[in-house]
């Protein structure tokens, strides 16, 4: 407020900006961090990040972007929210009007109310963060509530249908694993689900698994082939690492920083030894040095210095 002095509002606001951002609400990070007050360099790249995803005029062009994200701290932390946007196609939404902040949706749902949520959101090709936060407060309220265990064995008793306590229990599995479902379509960080409720730091610890082993799988497959010499046509093996590099980035996205350096760890070794072969062996020198190029990156990215030197030197062999 403008009684306030200065340097509380700018404190308040930057603290406003950071809790909106960890609960995934983009409409008010862009409509603080845009905000007219001072701002921090951390503060104007994600106000500037979130316009970019929600679509809200003036959208920031790649390079305004790349320029915010190179002078604002915790560059590392922030990347996957960098790759997220730079990934949006530059839309506008032209909306009307500006919705103040204190004219959002329900924090939570009941009864018939959150049902037909749930439902419309399964039945959605995806929903947003919030839609998705939303359902899992109303899911945790629910389960959370003595009423619902005592209602749930009353019914059990008149029906003679078993132990209460394990109905409840696979129902909250099903929530979970449709909550899981639909946080896939969010493109949700862990760390934004890990902040949004119990039933989701739970579908977040799962989903961390499910990555990892998705991207592990499809990396010893290719580590495989290589192995056993079944060599692809040259543009099959330029698919091939491409779309290993894109699960990669997606983990990259999805993880946050925690997973930047297992990530890389799990396809350096299988990319590298593919390079390897396509160059020493097959004479594909284009595809192997784009391979050794991209790997150098991601090294240095991932911190690997003894595997950003080698890619250097393979990097070298080739002008």
């Amino acid at each position: 407020e403008p009684h306030r002095p200065p340097l509380a509002r700018f404190l308040a606001n930057e603290w406003r900006v950071a809790d909106a951002a960890e609960r995934g609400s983009w409409a008010e990070v862009e409509q603080l961090g845009r905000s007219p007050h001072r701002r921090s360099r951390g503060t104007m790249l994600l106000g500037a990040l979130a316009a970019r995803m929600i679509g809200y005029p003036p959208v920031p062009h790649d390079a305004w972007l790349v320029a915010l994200w190179l002078v604002a701290p915790a560059r590392l932390r922030t990347l996957p929210l960098l790759r997220r946007a730079l990934a949006t196609p530059r839309l506008e939404a032209t909306p009307s009007s500006r919705r103040p902040l204190a004219e959002a949706g329900p924090s939570t749902l009941r009864g018939s109310a959150l049902l037909a949520a749930h439902t419309d959101a399964l039945a959605a090709e995806r929903v947003s963060f919030d839609q998705l936060c939303v359902l899992a407060r109303s899911w945790d309220a629910l389960l959370d509530d003595p009423k619902l265990r005592s209602q749930t064995a009353h019914r059990a008793i008149a029906l003679r249908a078993g132990d209460p306590d394990a109905a409840l229990h696979r129902m909250a599995r099903q929530v979970e694993s449709d909550l899981s479902t639909l946080a896939r379509t969010t493109e949700a960080t862990l760390a934004e689900l890990e902040g949004a409720g119990s039933s989701l730091r739970r579908v977040a610890r799962e989903l961390r698994h499910e990555l990892l082993d998705e991207l592990a799988i499809r990396s010893e497959t290719v580590e495989a082939r290589v192995h056993a010499r079944r060599a692809l046509p040259p543009l099959d093996e330029l698919r091939e690492f491409l779309a290993v590099r894109q699960q990669y980035e997606r983990v990259c996205q999805i993880g946050g920083p925690e997973l930047v350096r297992v990530a890389f760890s799990q396809v350096h070794d299988p990319l590298c030894n593919l390079a390897v072969w396509l160059w020493d062996e097959r004479g594909e020198l284009a595809i192997a040095s784009a391979m050794f190029s991209w790997l150098g990156h991601e090294a240095t990215i991932a911190g690997d210095e003894e595997a950003a030197e080698l890619q250097r030197r393979n990097v070298a062999c080739g002008r």
